[in-house]
């Protein structure tokens, strides 16, 4: 997805959402981010841990292969500030709303960045406590964030105005 405004100042692109699934309930939406910020500042940043996400609630148990998470809480990490610096660490996103396909897969994965298994280094391996590594979003949840991010720069525009 690919912003643009400000006079051509703004021409920052998202992709390649991967959404990261804890077994202590939270979540990391994972995100690139390339291009100028609207202040012009050069950004370029992989798997980005951008939005947490709280699914306390949330029935994580594959149904016919497919996983649903309604109206999840997201809040900005100091990552996601660096990268929409518009934005300040810890100010609420709007909630995200996916469908998964997870087919019959082995959902156990191993820990991503600073994530650590029973305190241990990241990287370290505890298959009984893995976190839940979901991967990237289907179609539907790219336009999902793309409306949700859209609505933040639109709403922090319309707010500098």
């Amino acid at each position: 997805m690919r912003f643009t405004g400000h006079g051509g100042v703004l021409d920052t692109t998202i992709s390649n959402p991967v959404l990261v699934v804890r077994p202590d309930g939270t979540g990391m939406l994972l995100l690139d981010v390339s291009g100028p910020t609207m202040e012009g500042d050069p950004v370029d940043v992989r798997e980005a841990p951008f939005v947490t996400v709280d699914l306390a609630g949330q029935n994580l148990t594959p149904v016919d292969g497919v996983i649903e998470i309604d109206a999840a809480p997201t809040t900005l990490t100091a990552e996601g500030e660096a990268a929409f610096p518009n934005y300040p660490e810890g100010e609420a996103f709007d909630p995200i709303t996916v469908t998964m396909n997870v087919g019959d897969c082995d959902l156990t994965g191993q820990p991503i960045g600073t994530d650590t298994v029973d305190g241990g280094a990241p990287g370290d391996s505890a298959p009984e406590n893995l976190p839940l590594v979901v991967g990237l979003f289907v179609f539907s949840c790219v336009v999902a964030t793309a409306g949700i991010l859209g609505l933040f720069l639109w709403r922090r525009a319309r707010r500098r105005a």
